[in-house]
């Protein structure tokens, strides 16, 4: 099993919050996430198009080619929509040609957020709402 299959099964199965990202050139190529990352809606920040990792983080220094033990950043480094004070722990693998990495995000815990129902108009009626009033 190559060390890719390995970090998309841990994505798979692992009941933590985590994101498995895959560079190519420097350039995001698909983004993993399990799913209690997928229920707290915590996804990469896309800055650019095509999307490159962001500015102070392992997946961004060319200088640094593995980190086993991982970094402590602020969560909203990577992930836009995270509480300023949540943290997550960055790992980084790049293969023997350096042009391919990996970067593995194991996010803190966090309750699941709703779904944004902004867009509706909370005072929109429906049938049901009409039938049960007795309107037409």
């Amino acid at each position: 099993m190559s060390f890719e299959a390995l970090c998309i099964r841990f994505i798979k199965f692992t009941d933590q919050r985590a994101i498995l990202v895959y560079w190519d050139n420097g350039f995001l190529k698909y983004e993993w996430r399990s799913k209690k990352a997928v229920r707290t809606r915590a996804r990469v920040r896309r800055v650019s198009d095509p999307a490159e990792p962001p500015p102070g983080t392992l997946a961004a220094d060319e200088g640094a080619a593995q980190e086993w033990d991982g970094v402590d950043l602020p969560a909203s480094t990577w992930c836009a929509e995270e509480a300023p004070y949540m943290k997550l722990r960055e790992f980084k693998h790049s293969y023997n040609a350096g042009n391919r990495v990996l970067t593995l995000l194991l996010l803190e815990s966090a309750e699941p957020r709703p779904w944004d129902r902004s867009w509706q108009d909370e005072e929109a009626e429906d049938a049901t709402d009409r039938l049960a009033a007795g309107s037409h």
